[in-house]
């Protein structure tokens, strides 16, 4: 579920081979099915995020015909979510986190399957100053060898990102203060078994 500064509420919605978005523009009270994008696999992950001016995102991974992999697609709506764009593929791996500031700004985290030159399947991000039209440079975040847990992601609207969650026993949370363009070395908590995280700013320099 995700909220407009113009007040438009969105819920994305997995049921079997297709996921759903659904609108409302009176406080929750009723909502409208706006956009069903068909699967030929389930959808593991999703979410939506809303940028300014009617901008809206939304991203999930499904897996394919081998167990082992999954893609991350991405589709937009410039509309206030009335219509939305033909999916993309976006990126190979399991979708972690996506979010938007308050500036219209919005960053993917997600594990890529093989990290190619690096061992493991290692959390990777990009970042979009349009809502997705353009994407910046695939950036490292961290290694990774297991799979990850509950990641949050939250921007401040200055250019400040925090991406929280969990490898393996330890909890993660590694910073942006390029607008998400490069990351810096991660803090870890070891032993923090956690399952699920959130992350929000209220752009003066505090973090929850």
């Amino acid at each position: 579920l995700a909220i407009s500064s113009a007040n438009t509420w969105m819920a994305f919605i997995g049921a079997g081979l297709s996921l759903r978005l659904r609108r409302s523009i009176d406080n929750g009270t009723t909502w409208e099915e706006q956009a069903v994008f068909p699967l030929d696999y389930v959808a593991l992950r999703f979410g939506v995020a809303a940028g300014t001016g009617g901008q809206w995102i939304a991203a999930w991974d499904v897996l394919t015909e081998s167990p082992t992999v999954r893609k991350v697609h991405v589709s937009r709506s410039t509309d206030d979510g009335v219509t939305w764009s033909e999916p993309e593929a976006f990126a190979e791996g399991r979708l972690l986190a996506l979010a938007s500031d308050s500036d219209g700004a919005v960053v993917i985290l997600w594990q890529a399957t093989s990290g190619g030159s690096i061992p493991g399947s290692p959390i990777f991000s990009r970042q979009s100053s349009d809502m997705g039209v353009t994407w910046s440079p695939t950036a490292y975040i961290h290694g990774a060898d297991s799979n990850l847990d509950g990641w949050a992601l939250a921007g401040d609207g200055l250019g400040s990102w925090m991406a929280v969650g969990r490898v393996a026993d330890d909890v993660i949370r590694v910073f942006s203060r390029d607008g998400g363009y490069t990351w810096e070395a991660p803090e870890v908590e070891e032993d923090l078994y956690r399952n699920w995280f959130h992350a929000a700013a209220d752009g003066h320099g505090n973090w929850l």
